[in-house]
């Protein structure tokens, strides 16, 4: 008796897997390796900093390309800076060069455990480089005509007499509107996450429609005014100062942390802020 006979395997045609596979050609597998003359600008420690400014992105899609600013973390004048459309913060960094690049493409580099120290920019090529060897190309933005009205944003208010942020304040609110969005049950509408602020109570719930927690705490405020959940809880999480600024029309929250300032822009309620009883 034979064994470990080999069974004559025959070429089979299938419909299923007959793909047009393309060729390699010798230019696709071409290695480029960088460029000998590459110009390297020495970078300060900048990946704390954006990895913070990742933080308060927003999102272009509501708004169409003209608003691609939102989804990216910029670079730039010596800051890392980042904007949803409502709120504004800035990271002091020191001196390097002007870029702009998505948080997937921070989490990239945070992945090599520590800060670059050297970048090249060119023809929206981003290189970055660390002592030990490690390199890194990916692409980039830049938005020249964002920085001045950031700076001017940022630079039109008050940074002086600030409230420090209490840690049990801060608990208090965070512990309580802290909590998952209901689903809108109105056809076409949907749940922002409102929680509105009086002088003496915080006012909101998973449903816009239906707030159902109160807060009675001192808030700091000296006018009614709404923060979306979002917003309100990240800010508190990194503030180490805070304070309400007022005009006759808008009300702004301006909050201070290690090397960095934010804005955030409040809107006033529409009808009075219910009051839970």
């Amino acid at each position: 008796m034979q064994v470990n006979q080999v069974a004559k395997i025959e070429e089979t045609a299938s419909k299923a897997y007959s793909l047009p596979f393309a060729h390699r050609s010798d230019d696709f597998l071409k290695i480029m390796p960088p460029a000998a003359d590459t110009e390297w600008h020495p970078l300060p420690n900048i990946l704390d900093g954006m990895m913070f400014a990742a933080r308060f992105i927003g999102s272009s899609k509501m708004w169409g390309p003209h608003r691609a600013y939102l989804d990216l973390v910029h670079v730039a004048g010596g800051k890392v800076f980042a904007t949803d459309g409502k709120c504004l913060v800035e990271r002091s960094v020191g001196d390097c060069p002007d870029f702009s690049i998505l948080p997937a493409q921070i989490a990239q580099i945070k992945a090599f455990g520590d800060d670059p120290s050297h970048v090249n920019l060119d023809n929206h090529r981003l290189s970055l480089k660390w002592p030990n060897g490690n390199f890194l190309v990916t692409r980039y933005r830049t938005f020249p005509d964002l920085v001045e009205p950031v700076t001017q944003l940022i630079a039109a208010h008050d940074w002086n007499d600030f409230i420090k942020m209490d840690p049990d304040w801060r608990d208090q609110i965070i512990g309580h509107f802290s909590y998952k969005l209901a689903r809108s049950t109105v056809v076409g509408g949907h749940n922002e996450g409102r929680i509105h602020f009086t002088p003496g109570r915080i006012v909101g719930g998973p449903s816009d429609r239906q707030p159902d927690r109160q807060l009675r705490i001192v808030t700091h405020a000296q006018s009614d005014v709404t923060f979306t959940q979002m917003q309100l809880l990240r800010a508190l999480k990194v503030a180490d100062e805070f304070k309400f600024v007022h005009g006759p029309d808008v009300s702004h929250f301006l909050f201070k942390a290690a090397n960095a300032r934010g804005v955030i822009v409040l809107d006033r309620p529409v009808d009075p802020v219910p009051v839970l009883s």
